[in-house]
């Protein structure tokens, strides 16, 4: 009884607790799909969603739903690309043949060095594969190598970085320094290179500013690094204030933690600022 009580006790606290941001969200989505079918849009979640519904009611069998969504749209954008897995190819690969065979188009983008989810079945490959897959419908191949964002310092600095002379080098060392525990093959050396080949980038005209400047941080422990950095932080940021606002200013982190430990030490200090523990309609 006690444990049926506890359960009933959890259950109301979470209504109580989250039930405001259920509302929100709910009021957010209903605008979000209206705008969605006004535009005739179909995200790959809502196709994802509406075939499992369609398969569940029994409705449609799997040739039919492919051809009924194939005969209903006739253009493909996919964002990201190198982050989309052999499971969503092959969901989406037979309606994309058929749009391109009636006079359609396909148009896939992406960055092959920031392909980050591997972990869960992003396949950075599938670029180079689907060239080969789809020759015989006239592939173009459009490289974007001028950088229209950064300033000449940043880019010629990332040029560095990523150089073919660079990257292998600093594979080298790593090799060296863990005791060859992670083993890169010569064949998965030439895969990390084919990966950064095209990295190299141009400067936009009259984007001739920029600065980069590293500095390292030592410490015996996790904490004296963080108070290090911290200090070294808030007197960056003092400087930096002379020349700009605070919503000019960027601070990059690795994690969400160390997001958070960054916004706990700017918001300690009376420092404005929007992160994405700010900006968690939780907090």
């Amino acid at each position: 009884q006690m444990r049926q009580q506890l359960e009933k006790l959890a259950e109301a606290e979470a209504y109580s607790a989250f039930n405001s941001y259920v509302q929100v969200f709910n009021y957010i989505n209903v605008d979000f799909h209206a705008k969605a079918q006004e535009d005739d849009v179909l995200f790959l979640p809502e196709l994802n969603r509406r075939a499992r519904a369609l398969f569940d009611e029994g409705q449609v069998s799997v040739q039919e739903l492919y051809y009924r969504l194939a005969t209903r749209f006739h253009h493909y954008l996919l964002d990201e690309f190198q982050d989309t897995s052999y499971l969503q190819w092959q969901n989406l690969e037979l309606m994309i043949e058929e749009a391109l065979s009636t006079g359609g188009t396909f148009f896939y983008v992406g960055d092959k060095k920031q392909a980050i989810f591997g972990f869960r079945g992003g396949e950075v490959k599938l670029f180079d594969q689907l060239k080969e897959r789809f020759v015989a419908f006239n592939v173009q191949l459009e490289r974007l190598s001028t950088n229209y964002r950064s300033q000449k310092a940043i880019v010629e600095f990332n040029n560095k970085i990523f150089s073919p002379e660079n990257l292998v080098r600093y594979i080298s060392d790593f090799q060296e320094e863990k005791g060859n525990k992670l083993f890169l093959s010569p064949d998965d050396i030439k895969e990390v290179e084919n990966i950064f080949y095209a990295s190299q980038q141009q400067v936009k005209d009259g984007h001739n500013r920029g600065y980069v400047h590293i500095e390292y941080i030592e410490a015996d422990s996790k904490d004296e690094r963080n108070d290090a950095i911290r200090d070294r932080l808030l007197v960056l940021l003092r400087e930096v204030k002379q020349r700009f606002s605070y919503n000019q200013i960027a601070i990059l982190a690795r994690s969400n933690s160390e997001i958070e430990q960054v916004t706990s030490w700017l918001m300690a200090e009376g420092i404005s600022v929007e992160s994405e523990r700010t900006m968690n309609i939780k907090e």
